[in-house]
Order: C-alpha cells, then sequence, then structure tokens
C-alpha cells in the first residue's frame, strides 16, 4: 500500500495547479458537475480552462464523466489519495 501511494503521488506531483485543484474538488465533491458555478468557484479556475484540463485528464485516462456529466476519476488508488 506504500509503494502503492509513493506511485500516485509522484503521478500527482507532476500534474499542473490546474489539474490538481480540478481532481481534488471532482474527488471530495462527487456530486457537483464541473460545469457548475460550485465546482468554478472551488477550484477557482475559469470554465474554459476546466475544459482544457478535463480534455487533458481525460486525454490521460485519468478521468471521465458519468451520465450525470459528473466527473469520475477512473484510478481507484488516485481517488483515494484525493481524499486523504
Amino acid at each position: 500500500l506504500r509503494e502503492e501511494h509513493q506511485c500516485v503521488a509522484a503521478v500527482y506531483s507532476t500534474l499542473t495547479g490546474n489539474m490538481r485543484s480540478v481532481l481534488k474538488t471532482a474527488a471530495e465533491n462527487p456530486d457537483l458537475t464541473p460545469y457548475s458555478s460550485e465546482f468554478v468557484k472551488k477550484t477557482g479556475i475559469s470554465i474554459s480552462n476546466i475544459n482544457l484540463v478535463i480534455k487533458t485528464l481525460q486525454n490521460r485516462d485519468m478521468v471521465t464523466t458519468d451520465e450525470k456529466r459528473q466527473l469520475v476519476i477512473t484510478d481507484p488508488a488516485l481517488r483515494q489519495y484525493l481524499s486523504l
């Protein structure tokens, strides 16, 4: 478990601040869509930048969206790391 945590932390450390903010907000607020005003407010990022971040994270297979357009963090270890 410790090695997995270190690997996830290493990957997380390579992400931009905006990517970290979107992932952390999604992990802490799974009921919010990334296009809601509350999500935008919590991240402090403009909606256009949130869109860019989501596309980048999707291209890296780190997130997907569900039928409610909520972000889903695909890696359970990353999801757990973000909830610490």
